[in-house]
């Protein structure tokens, strides 16, 4: 099984264990990560933004106040990929740049010098398990009980 190779003690939820569960919406000062869809937004504007940087954003999002390596990130998002320490601080550069967010006077992602980062913005979780389409279901029932006896 690929992944579990590398998910060595951590100790952390898997990624993909995380979609299983549904809408999952995590918000953010004014900002709200739709993780079902991936897609971020700022009030209604959806806010355009890299798939890579979007994982390392929602990985952050998903262990707020917690201090994550690199080292971390990687292995739970790409564990077969390597990826050089260039291109990840890019992501995070281009997290910032979405965001708004400074390194000197950070408002969500504050870096820890030599060991990782840590998402220190408060987040809501506003995830709800998708629930069926009542309204169909509704629709369909009375269509489905109201069969003739023959």
């Amino acid at each position: 099984m690929m992944g579990l190779r590398h998910s060595k003690s951590l100790g952390r939820r898997d990624l993909p264990d995380q979609t299983k569960q549904g809408n999952k919406m995590k918000s953010f000062r004014s900002f709200r990560l739709d993780v079902a869809d991936q897609c971020l937004w700022r009030g209604q504007a959806r806010v355009p933004i890299a798939p890579k940087a979007f994982d390392v954003l929602r990985y952050l999002v998903e262990n707020p106040g917690r201090l994550v390596t690199q080292d971390e990130i990687l292995e739970k998002l790409w564990p077969e990929t390597y990826v050089n320490p260039e291109v990840f601080r890019k992501y995070i550069l281009d997290i910032r740049k979405t965001l708004g967010d400074r390194p000197d006077k950070p408002e969500f992602i504050e870096t820890v010098t030599k060991r990782g980062y840590r998402f220190i913005a408060p987040v809501v979780d506003e995830s709800t398990p998708k629930p069926p389409d009542l309204l169909l279901q509704k629709e369909v029932a009375p269509q489905t009980g109201a069969s003739k006896q023959e």
